[in-house]
């Protein structure tokens, strides 16, 4: 039984898939759907956008919630209740910020995965340490200097 319907253009249909994809194997059940396709209504749709998008009559009157995920920098039109998150840069990473905002969207549209997939409570990804590199490269160039240094007395004072 499916869970979700994800609908796209056909020129998205690459992306459409990797969407589909992630949200298999989180458990989800998942229709595809060209944009112009019909598509269940009992179900929480998520509409991917791009400039090759043109939004379908279906879901302009749609009574039920909208999830829009923007694969490029183009404008989706207003569709009732809709939610946009910003998949623009996400390339299959569980810890991006308009990943999570769409798993969350689905989670407050009480799209539930499949048995034991966690979707909302994936820990955040550690914030990378930046300090450690730069004490080493500072490090490093001491050694270095110090070397020259050494060097050049060597050769100024060599017998």
């Amino acid at each position: 039984m499916a869970n979700v319907v994800v609908s796209f253009a056909a020129a998205d249909a690459q992306r459409g898939r990797i969407v589909a994809d992630a949200l298999v194997a989180l458990g989800f059940g998942v229709v595809e759907t060209g944009l112009d396709q019909p598509a269940p209504r009992t179900l929480p749709q998520i509409v991917l956008w791009s400039k090759a998008s043109e939004a379908p009559p279906r879901l302009k009157r749609s009574p039920e919630a909208v999830i829009v995920a923007r694969l490029d920098a183009s404008e989706p039109p207003l569709f009732r209740g809709a939610h946009s998150v910003n998949l623009q840069s996400w390339r299959g990473r569980s810890d991006h910020r308009g990943w999570r905002a769409l798993l969350s969207a689905l989670a407050a549209q009480n799209a539930p995965a499949a048995a034991g997939a966690v979707v909302v409570a994936e820990p955040a990804a550690k914030p990378k340490d930046r300090g450690a590199g730069f004490m080493f490269a500072s490090a490093a160039l001491k050694v270095l200097a110090l070397a020259g240094f050494t060097g050049a007395a060597w050769l100024a004072f060599k017998p």
